[in-house]
């Protein structure tokens, strides 16, 4: 379907131009004038009206009927070699959403049944951003849907996206290097109790390399050099896709391919964490370096990570916000922020976005050497 504007002025129309499945290889095509359409958006809203003015019923007459579950699996099946899997693991999650429409067809699905599920989303607490992401993938699977001719409109795109002007942004947490050493050691890391040993590594990892969780769950033994005190880091792990508990993958973007330095407050503990590795049975290069045949679930250190937070009388963090700690020990070192992006993985834009906010700091460095190089000069 396409919009396209005749005449100027008073003499200005708006016209509609577009061709209508009615089942098997047969098409109605249509070249109307939206009358009364002031500007191309009124135009394209009245189109879709025209169109759902025709009985649906009669245009799938000779098309496969499909349940909203049903061509979710449809689309997922077609899209399969096309998208990334943390796509498919957001997919996946996101999906689960619509279960209250899954058994019903698509063709009967309407702009309010879809508002009230995500409105209700919303009401539990769930954020915004997170909910917006739902809007946008059933959006996806319904323009799908308009692609392949099963249904003549997409229900989804009068549902507005949500956005609360008033709401407080959202404060990142991290700890700070006197925090971090406080929670630290309250953390179990004994060699005898294996989980505990592991999950007292990863998350100084997280901390002093600044990794994403699941770049860190996926490093192999090959992937430490303690010579030359580097990691690599040029894949990632993704859960509960195309039915594996896990997959690796290549890494989120290209910028995450990266090998970076391993700071001297980690590398001693990296040391005594490959001694004690290494002499593991059935050990070699390709291991995972925090799992052996299989990356351990990170649940396993979101559990020790709560406990030694309580412990420490400190407030708990996500997995995440170990790498927001790292970016502000960074940014507040005076650190250039290019730099920085090259250690987490990021573009400098990205980074920018992320983080800018720690880098007060910085700047009043900055301006406090300004001011110190003109102290008492009133020349100027």
């Amino acid at each position: 379907m396409a919009i396209y504007v005749k005449g100027s002025g008073k003499n200005k129309k708006y016209i509609a131009k577009g061709t209508i499945p009615l089942g098997g290889h047969t098409y109605q095509n249509y070249h109307r004038v939206m009358v009364g359409a002031t500007n191309k958006k009124d135009a394209q809203a009245m189109e879709l009206e025209f169109k759902k003015s025709f009985s649906l019923e009669k245009s799938v007459t000779k098309k496969k009927s499909y349940t909203l579950k049903e061509f979710i699996d449809f689309y997922d099946s077609e899209k399969n070699r096309q998208i990334k899997s943390s796509t498919k693991q957001s997919n996946f999650y996101i999906s689960k959403f619509y279960i209250p429409l899954f058994d019903v067809e698509i063709h009967r699905i309407t702009s309010e049944q879809i508002k009230k599920i995500l409105d209700e989303k919303i009401e539990s607490g769930l954020e915004e951003s997170y909910v917006n992401k739902a809007l946008e993938y059933i959006t996806k699977i319904f323009n799908f849907g308009l692609k392949k001719g099963i249904i003549l409109a997409n229900p989804a795109q009068k549902v507005e996206r949500y956005r609360n002007p008033d709401a407080l942004v959202k404060e990142m947490k991290f700890y700070t290097p006197a925090e971090f050493k406080k929670f630290i050691q309250f953390f179990p890391k004994e060699r005898n109790e294996s989980l505990d040993y592991v999950c007292y590594v990863v998350v100084n990892c997280l901390y002093f390399l600044g990794l994403r969780i699941n770049e860190c769950l996926a490093l192999k033994r090959e992937d430490i050099n303690i010579e030359k005190a580097t990691v690599r880091v040029n894949k990632t792990v993704f859960r509960n896709v195309d039915g594996h508990s896990y997959l690796v993958t290549s890494p989120k973007t290209k910028n995450s391919i990266r090998t970076i330095l391993i700071p001297t407050a980690l590398l001693g503990i990296l040391e005594e964490y490959l001694e004690w590795f290494d002499n593991l049975y059935g050990i070699n290069s390709k291991c995972f370096l925090f799992g052996i045949d299989h990356p351990i679930h990170p649940k396993n250190i979101r559990k020790r990570v709560k406990k030694s937070a309580i412990a420490a009388g400190l407030p708990t963090i996500r997995l995440h916000d170990f790498r927001h700690s790292h970016a502000s020990l960074l940014a507040n070192s005076g650190m250039p922020i290019n730099a920085i992006a090259s250690r987490l993985g990021h573009t400098i834009s990205e980074c920018q976005k992320t983080y800018i906010h720690l880098f007060n700091e910085s700047e009043k460095r900055l301006v406090d050497a300004i001011d110190q190089e003109f102290k008492g000069d009133l020349s100027i």
